[in-house]
């Protein structure tokens, strides 16, 4: 998961791997590096808010799907939370 959300959102998701930039070790990394990053370490999905990382990035040529997700800054913690208890982010 990207820099941009709230790291609480690591605990819910299902699935065999989730961690947030740092505990992956890419707390340096920004941007383009850390999307190449987690494309070459075989994640298959990058999470974030950063809304304009689709068009700063060319994220076609990348081996990973990226998902940007529409929170508010004041309440992405609690909005993540619960679009992932509800079944919405897999």
């Amino acid at each position: 998961m990207d820099h941009s959300l709230d790291w609480r959102l690591v605990r819910h998701p299902p699935g065999p791997r989730c961690s947030t930039h740092r505990e992956a070790g890419w707390g340096q990394l920004k941007n383009g590096a850390l999307l190449r990053k987690a494309s070459d370490d075989n994640f298959a999905v990058f999470v974030t808010s950063d809304k304009n990382l689709p068009l700063q990035q060319n994220v076609s040529r990348l081996n990973i799907a990226v998902v940007v997700l529409d929170v508010l800054e004041s309440d992405r913690g609690l909005r993540a939370q619960k679009a992932a208890a509800a079944g919405a982010i897999e």
